[in-house]
């Protein structure tokens, strides 16, 4: 995916690959039907930098930095969408 990061087309490709596999891993069904790459949304940034970092706390077994930077991952890939349909809201007429 880092090879990728200048490249949003191959990043997504291999970032919603990076997210399925997480997802099939877990064997919820949720998770799996809810896989889908939203980087072309939130773009590379978000995605590189916790990828990074969980990448390097799951190498060093260190469950509660990975816990806190889930947390921390699905909450601005959530505060990410909503601002994103926050600003492309269309009027009600």
């Amino acid at each position: 995916m880092m090879v990728h990061h200048d490249d949003i087309n191959k990043f997504s490709k291999a970032d919603y690959l990076f997210h399925r596999k997480i997802a099939e891993s877990s064997k919820n069904p949720i998770l799996i039907q809810a896989n889908h790459s939203i980087v072309s949304i939130l773009g590379c940034a978000i995605g590189i930098r916790y990828h990074r970092l969980l990448l390097a706390n799951m190498r060093r077994r260190d469950k509660a930095a990975c816990e806190q930077l889930m947390e921390e991952h699905i909450q601005a890939t959530i505060d990410g969408v909503q601002s994103f349909l926050e600003e492309n809201k269309e009027p009600i007429q």
